[in-house]
């Protein structure tokens, strides 16, 4: 007599193969998730430091400007004059993703970056590095006295 179809064991085996496959990538997936939000925040980030520089270079609207965080919020904000005299329809807000956010040395109250109008350079308080933590994952952003705005921990500076 012929038996068409599985068997329970064959079945039981399979699916058996299927979750230690499954639970062999999961943490792979995990690690890769939070690689590619950690880098895109901190890319992003990165992008509004130096367009605060910019705007506070070239002196649009005859202000300087920064990039407040928020991690109540989970924003940051890039801002014209004071971050905190400042109304927030002229603010620029940002999600920042469920990112931890942290400064080495901690940034002056509100975790706030802000550059000088004319020169560009990071105000006293400023000079520091962000670091961006999603999960096992750490990015950093370094604003060095010169004004360098760059990615990593250290500011090469000549």
């Amino acid at each position: 007599m012929k038996s068409y179809g599985f068997t329970l064991i064959e079945i039981l085996i399979t699916i058996g193969i299927v979750l230690v496959i499954a639970a062999l990538a999961l943490p792979i997936s995990i690690d890769f998730y939070n690689n590619q939000i950690t880098r895109s925040a901190t890319d992003e980030i990165f992008s509004a430091l130096k367009k605060a520089q910019a705007f506070s270079l070239y002196r649009r609207d005859d202000s300087s400007y920064g990039v407040a965080f928020d991690s109540g919020e989970d924003v940051y904000v890039i801002f014209d004059g004071d971050y905190n005299d400042v109304p927030a329809d002229y603010d620029e807000v940002y999600d920042l993703q469920s990112i931890s956010v942290s400064f080495d040395p901690e940034a002056d109250p509100v975790n706030e970056i802000s550059f000088e109008k004319g020169t560009g350079l990071p105000n006293e308080g400023s000079i520091t590095t962000i670091t961006l933590t999603k999960g096992a994952v750490e990015q950093f952003i370094s604003v060095c006295e010169s004004g360098l705005v760059e990615l990593g921990e250290n500011c090469d500076e000549i």
